[in-house]
């Protein structure tokens, strides 16, 4: 069989193909239905899992998921609920993913039943998975997710650091 490049996964040099195409760097236990939120930084995703070890669902970029995963990234709703149009991994209005994200909490005074909130650093590397050609243009911010379990999607209800621009790039 042919050998797979480094650059196939998304891996840091030295690490081997394949041995850190996920790159979990926080994991976060949800009490009220036994499951972890991960962020994956590598896959620019939060995702939430069960102890069943099926994925509940996926806060990222719907680009590049296989069949059986792309169904369970949210979709980005407005304040009053309503599909915001994205194109690729660009969305209308100031709704955004977060890219080569950290720290994904679940804030457990504001998440209720199927409602979670979810804090996020969004380092905001390969910000829709392109490199500016000025890396000025790089931003880093925090920002807060409402999400829908039961329906699916996901509302972004805060942010600071995208205005402060290159400024606080991490």
């Amino acid at each position: 069989s042919e050998m797979c490049k480094e650059t196939d996964f998304g891996d840091i040099v030295g690490t081997g193909a394949g041995r850190n195409w996920l790159h979990v760097n926080s994991v976060d236990y949800d009490p009220t239905d036994d499951s972890i939120i991960i962020s994956s930084r590598h896959q620019s995703a939060l995702i939430k899992i069960g102890r069943d070890k099926k994925i509940k669902w996926i806060l990222a970029s719907p680009e590049g998921w296989k069949k059986g995963w792309a169904e369970k990234v949210l979709t980005p709703v407005d304040a009053k609920g309503n599909k915001i149009k994205c194109e690729g991994s660009k969305c209308e209005g100031d709704f955004d993913w977060s890219w080569t994200q950290h720290t994904a909490w679940k804030i457990d005074e504001l998440s209720k039943g199927d409602i979670v909130y979810v804090s996020v650093f969004d380092n905001g590397d390969g910000r829709a998975f392109v490199q500016p050609e000025d890396q000025n243009e790089k931003y880093s911010r925090a920002v807060v997710y409402k999400i829908d379990q039961k329906k699916k999607t996901v509302e972004q209800v805060w942010e600071f650091g995208k205005e402060r621009g290159h400024e606080l790039f991490s």
